[in-house]
């Protein structure tokens, strides 16, 4: 269990992906390397945004109404928009930010974890099935009834997970690394590129 945690703790893959960008040669391969990533970034933000948060706030506003109606009192109307934005984007910052406690077997952190996976994976499975559902024929049709069917569950596992978990997690490491291969662009000289990655 503490590999899975470790694979998805964003300070021990920040400290590995940081170790590769300081092995880049400082200018136009840094900055090559930067624009590479910052594309990266580009292209996953509108998946993650529609398979992740898009798809939570979807699942956030129907429980809204729900605890509108009960009368829950507010002393000011915006309280309850932030508060939904708050509940919205918990389960995410949970699952960023827990796994740094529960690799060092801290229970609360590690419970917490997994109960954001579960609800995060309840709120993204729509958009996962409505991306694959449209498929299945395709997978039987190229691998059989038997193996198509199984290949077609195992697709739509996979891409649950990569949906909440693993898109935050290469975007934020992409993006900082982005901005460290920017900085080393510009740098000229091993020791100032160092400190521009932190070594």
């Amino acid at each position: 269990m503490d590999r899975f945690f470790e694979s998805i703790d964003i300070t021990a893959q920040l400290r590995n992906a940081l170790r590769a960008v300081r092995s880049i040669p400082n200018g136009i391969p840094s900055l090559l390397l930067a624009l590479i990533f910052g594309l990266s970034c580009y292209v996953l933000w509108p998946w993650i945004w529609f398979l992740d948060l898009d798809s939570t706030r979807v699942f956030g506003e129907a429980k809204a109404a729900i605890v509108a109606g009960a009368g829950v009192p507010f002393f000011d109307p915006a309280a309850f928009g932030w508060s939904l934005l708050g509940g919205l984007l918990l389960f995410t910052l949970i699952e960023l930010g827990s796994p740094v406690l529960a690799r060092y077997g801290v229970a609360p952190a590690a419970w917490l974890l997994w109960a954001a996976i579960c609800i995060d994976a309840y709120t993204d499975y729509p958009r996962v099935q409505a991306l694959m559902e449209p498929n299945r024929a395709w997978f039987v049709a190229e691998a059989g009834g038997f193996w198509g069917t199984g290949l077609f569950w195992l697709a739509r596992a996979a891409l649950l997970f990569v949906a909440t978990i693993g898109l935050e997690l290469a975007f934020v490491v992409l993006a900082v690394c982005a901005v460290a291969l920017l900085l080393k662009t510009f740098m000229g000289g091993p020791r100032r590129a160092a400190v521009a990655t932190g070594d």
